[in-house]
């Protein structure tokens, strides 16, 4: 097995503060090198019925113990845009017992665009009455 993309693992902790729990995600640990598999459609559809939108499968060197829901991967290495997360859709599994590699299979995660917003209100920057819709 060629493991040639790098994955950043994040972890959930939870702080409680003055206005209850706060969920936080960190990276821990070192870089993971694995391989990131695309799902092909037949198998999407088939995993959409069972988990949800499956687009991807990780496969880990050595057997890995990530806690269910509490882990996911930044995609460091993905071409279009490293920071895309991938999230686990199914606790990890070594698929032939012999530890010799894990498979998470993951649904893909863009990372939330912050949408800005000027002082005077317009999104856009055109500057509302005076902008290019005139």
């Amino acid at each position: 097995m060629n493991e040639r993309d790098r994955l950043v693992v994040e972890t959930l902790t939870h702080t409680d503060g003055p206005m209850g729990s706060v969920e936080t995600w960190t990276e821990s640990g070192p870089i993971v090198w694995a391989r990131v598999l695309p799902i092909g459609a037949m198998a999407r559809a088939t995993y959409k019925q069972l988990m949800g939108d499956v687009t991807r499968e990780v496969r880990v060197p050595g057997r890995k113990t990530w806690e269910f829901g509490k882990f996911r991967f930044r995609w460091a290495t993905n071409m279009l845009n490293p920071r895309v997360r991938l999230i686990p859709a199914q606790p990890p599994i070594d698929p032939d017992g012999t530890g010799k590699y894990t498979i998470i299979l993951c649904r893909e995660e863009p990372p939330h665009e912050v949408q800005v917003v000027e002082e005077n209100g317009d999104e856009d920057g055109e500057g509302g009455e005076n902008g290019a819709d005139a």
